[in-house]
């Protein structure tokens, strides 16, 4: 991959964080510098810090691995779409020249629905990083069937479409800030008909599913569209992330399998965001398989989510059937949902809708070591597909629901030191004396807690913390 973990977007205080601090390394540019201002000329210039080019295209096609092409600060408009080839040993930087603030400012451009500011096309392992991109009609940060692509330490806003994603494998977009993304639905203008996620992935252009991405450590809020979306992919690591006031969903799994969400904070502070059909806020984190005709065909398979503090929004955790979609593997399986924490939600903090006959039976979802408040609506839980569960060592403060019967479960006040509206996750570390102390199920899926420290291998704690 061409970079990997970083620590930025987040925040600090009680922001999530990976278990890696810092971006990680990777290799520097040890070859020429390529020059990009705004007074640099494609026709007359070489590139050259005294003769730079005007645009990233041309930059891009001079470029060799392990060159770095480095923008002047400034404005620029939206770019063309470049093309720029590195090796996983040598890959190509394109990067603000030190010091100097760069930013690409679409305001002036006429963009589609499908047209980016910044687009790496049929690339491979770049590094894009340290740029603001804001004021499109059209799309932020994309790639299109590429492989190792880097996006990191960027500020990416006010966009009316998707802000960062595309379709590729190897991706690792970390350390990013996102905010007024899908503008196109602002007020919930398209109401039922569909709206654009923020970060989002998509298949390649044969079909295939976007394969291996990593959305890591960034702070996606105050949008009109799901936070992040693992959208047709097969591998996908949502780790780390400050997810807030974003419409609809926060993290949402469709038509994808093998995707681990951990230790993401998904919360809201506002009904501005609320979804204009129905009222509610956003649920927490869903997964479905909509209908999209032939394209995807897969259904959710062995998704964990662990970890995830989720406040205030209006479902916890749940699967949506969409009854549009007649493929049989419209179902899920394979799901572990363990050490989280959901509190304040307007509904159940668990929904799984019935998947029902004719389609995949669900199977295999193991809920345990979750504290699961009641909503304020009075709902604890739904699964339409009892069967399919296994509940054990959850804390259900309000009483344990009937289907949720299990070892080991309890119902009782996990004694959180500060309970808040899960901006700062250090307040759902647990007290002194809390009975999920030691409560809960090993489980080899879950390795550590919230802030990384190592998990008790017989007897973990319920919930984020391990004392």
């Amino acid at each position: 991959m061409g970079g990997a973990a970083g620590s930025g977007g987040g925040g600090s205080g009680g922001a999530a964080s990976s278990c890696k601090e810092g971006f990680d390394p990777v290799p520097g540019a040890t070859g020429k510098i390529w020059y990009v201002a705004t007074t640099g000329s494609d026709a007359s210039g070489n590139g050259a810090i005294d003769k730079p080019y005007a645009t990233l295209k041309k930059a891009a096609a001079a470029s060799a691995p392990g060159d770095a092409i480095e923008v002047r600060g400034g404005q620029y408009a939206a770019q063309a779409s470049f093309e720029a080839h590195g090796t996983p040993q040598a890959p190509v930087h394109i990067r603000p020249y030190p010091g100097e603030a760069v930013v690409f400012d679409a305001i002036n451009d006429v963009l589609s629905s499908s047209q980016h500011v910044l687009h790496a096309y049929m690339s491979n392992d770049v590094v894009i990083e340290g740029f603001e991109v804001r004021n499109s009609t059209g799309r932020g940060i994309s790639y299109y069937d590429s492989t190792n692509i880097t996006i990191r330490g960027c500020t990416v806003h006010d966009i009316a479409y998707r802000s960062i994603g595309g379709s590729g494998e190897n991706i690792l977009i970390e350390g990013n800030e996102v905010f007024n993304g899908a503008q196109s639905n602002k007020d919930g203008s398209f109401m039922g008909g569909g709206w654009p996620g923020v970060i989002q992935t998509y298949v390649f252009p044969d079909g295939r599913l976007s394969k291996n991405v990593v959305v890591r450590n960034n702070h996606v809020h105050d949008s009109w569209g799901e936070c992040i979306i693992a959208g047709f992919a097969d591998g996908f690591h949502i780790e780390g992330n400050r997810v807030h006031d974003c419409y609809s969903v926060g993290v949402y799994v469709d038509t994808s399998r093998n995707v681990t969400i951990e230790r993401n904070q998904i919360y809201t502070t506002t009904d501005a965001f609320n979804r204009k059909d129905n009222g509610n806020r956003a649920n927490g984190i869903s997964v479905a398989a909509e209908d999209y005709g032939s394209m995807g065909d897969v259904g959710p398979e062995a998704i964990v989510i662990v970890n995830n503090l989720i406040v205030g929004m209006n479902r916890g955790v749940g699967y949506w059937h969409d009854a549009s979609n007649g493929d049989a593997n419209n179902s899920f399986r394979a799901v572990r949902i363990m050490h989280n924490v959901v509190m304040g939600t307007k509904r159940a903090p668990l929904r799984f809708d019935e998947v029902p006959a004719g389609f995949d039976p669900p199977t295999d979802v193991v809920v345990s070591n979750n504290v699961f408040y009641r909503g304020a609506d009075g709902g604890d839980l739904f699964v339409g597909n009892p069967s399919a569960f296994s509940f054990a060592s959850n804390v259900w403060p309000s009483g344990i629901p009937a289907d949720a019967m299990g070892p080991g479960n309890l119902a009782t006040d996990p004694m959180f030191i500060a309970p808040n509206d899960g901006s700062d996750a250090t307040g759902f570390r647990l007290k002194a004396g809390s009975s999920c102390v030691g409560a809960g199920m090993a489980a080899a899926e879950v390795q550590t807690d919230f802030w990384c420290a190592p998990r008790s291998a017989t007897a973990p704690s319920i919930g984020l913390h391990e004392p």
